[in-house]
């Protein structure tokens, strides 16, 4: 039934992805068409380029957060998700089934950030330029791999933070309903934590140069921000199981 569950979040999430999708990439096609001009300054190029990259990326992220929102939000808090609550999957399941469905299009809207900023590039960068800069040479794989890691482990401490938030907010303690404005407030502090958090440890952990945990931790700094966000992150995830477990009416 998890995998039935998964499917059924797919489809009811996928309009509006595909159709957000591919609305950017037509916007980005009509605005270069206006914008295609030759250009003979470097300095130029490099502002094109930083420009096109800024759009795609704010943009893009602007928007997924904004439909993973109302995903979650409409599958479980309002009357279009009565139909996947109906299912015989546990609150576990269908957490989980929320959140891989949201990295699924998270990366997807990643993929549509890249297509964004090639037609952006369309007359303003050389196609050898272009060449030498994707080209795989001698740890290019790695490092490619590495920061699509980053991305997903950023974006599911993201994800599990606005869950969190979403829930709070539909939450009953005692006989105080939780206002969204505290709830928002609270997913913002948490977030700010984990950052602040991640920061000492990596500050601290560096600065132990002396010692074998020291040295393991300076070969990659970035270890321990992974390590933390996704503590958090799974913190998050189990604290927003405990609401819609405890807290929460969804019949």
């Amino acid at each position: 039934m998890f995998i039935k569950q998964l499917k059924y979040d797919l489809m009811f999430s996928r309009n509006a992805f595909l159709g957000m999708g591919a609305l950017l990439i037509g916007m980005s096609i009509v605005l270069r068409m206006g914008l295609l001009t030759p250009m003979h300054v470097q300095s130029s190029l490099d502002v094109w380029g930083f420009l096109s990259l800024s759009i795609a990326v704010t943009v893009v992220s602007v928007a997924s957060v904004v439909q993973i929102f109302n995903l979650y939000n409409r599958s479980f808090f309002k009357n279009s998700g009565y139909l996947m609550l109906t299912l015989p999957v546990n609150r576990t399941r269908q957490l989980a089934s929320k959140l891989i469905v949201s990295l699924i299009w998270y990366n997807f809207m990643m993929i549509v950030a890249s297509c964004m900023i090639l037609i952006f590039a369309i007359g303003t960068v050389s196609w050898n330029h272009a060449r030498n800069s994707f080209a795989w040479h001698g740890g290019s794989i790695s490092n490619f791999f590495e920061g699509i890691f980053a991305m997903n482990v950023i974006a599911f401490l993201l994800i599990a933070i606005i869950f969190f938030g979403i829930t709070l907010a539909n939450s009953v303690i005692g006989r105080w309903h939780v206002h969204g404005f505290v709830a928002g407030v609270v997913a913002i502090l948490y977030l700010i934590l984990t950052v602040r958090v991640a920061t000492f440890l990596d500050v601290l952990f560096l600065g132990m140069t002396r010692s074998f945990i020291g040295t393991f931790m300076m070969w990659h700094s970035s270890f321990v921000y992974y390590i933390t966000f996704l503590g958090f992150a799974f913190v998050a995830v189990f604290a927003t199981l405990h609401l819609l477990k405890n807290r929460v009416d969804l019949r």
